[in-house]
């Protein structure tokens, strides 16, 4: 257990400063990330899978109220990183928690309608029978994931490992689908023809050159000082 905590960690620290008073604990152990991308990459994991499911059925769902949404929840971030950053207040690791939550999870709606519309599927047109009750739901799925993350997976060490785990597979994820949006997006017009790719080909060539990048980056942090301030 020891050996596969140092191996999280190592993942982890190629985007998470991992500031131990910054992060969560379990008895003498840390997660691999921060409590800010703790609630960002477990949030977005989570909504993502649920916005694709509903996109996929239902078709696209961003309108003005989820705008507002996102605004409120980009703001609410900002505003506690600044007061942080400045000493007005005291910001504790729930709040950090909370907040990532947040912007994980309009992340999470924004890209799954993005991965969707790249990947060339048929969107149905039934959203206005259902928008509403998804639009609920959406908003409600931050606090299950505060609720889930605190009073369910800090419980044993089984369930700690097991939340470690999941953060780091959310981590390399949230990494292949910018890979793959900008391999779908950008490189076929470039270089490749899309129609010779296959779908779960392009999601390979992705996951393979996110845990490629993520490995960099953890090296390159571990022996350079100025990045692991970020």
């Amino acid at each position: 257990m020891h050996l596969f905590h140092k191996l999280l960690n190592y993942l982890g620290s190629a985007v998470c400063h991992q500031v131990s008073e910054r992060c969560i604990f379990y008895k003498n152990l840390t997660l691999p990330l921060c409590a800010r991308c703790t609630g960002f990459y477990f949030s977005f994991f989570i909504s993502f899978l649920f916005c694709l499911i509903a996109i996929k059925k239902y078709g696209g769902f961003i309108s003005k109220k989820y705008i507002v949404v996102i605004i409120i929840s980009i703001a609410l971030m900002g505003i506690e990183v600044l007061l942080e950053v400045f000493g007005l207040i005291l910001v504790t690791n729930q709040v950090r928690l909370f907040t990532g939550i947040l912007v994980g999870n309009i992340l999470a709606l924004i890209s799954s309608e993005a991965f969707l519309k790249i990947s060339n599927f048929n969107l149905n047109s039934k959203k206005k029978t259902s928008s509403f009750y998804f639009f609920v739901f959406w908003l409600i799925i931050p606090i299950i994931d505060f609720i889930t993350i605190n009073y369910l997976f800090m419980k044993s060490i089984e369930l700690f490992f097991l939340l470690a785990t999941f953060l780091i597979v959310s981590e390399i994820s949230f990494f292949s689908l910018i890979i793959y949006l900008f391999i779908q997006s950008v490189l076929p017009e470039l270089i490749i023809n899309r129609k010779k790719i296959l779908l779960s080909s392009t999601i390979f060539i992705a996951a393979v050159l996110s845990i490629s990048l993520l490995l960099t980056l953890a090296f390159l942090r571990s022996h350079m000082s100025l990045l692991k301030i970020f």
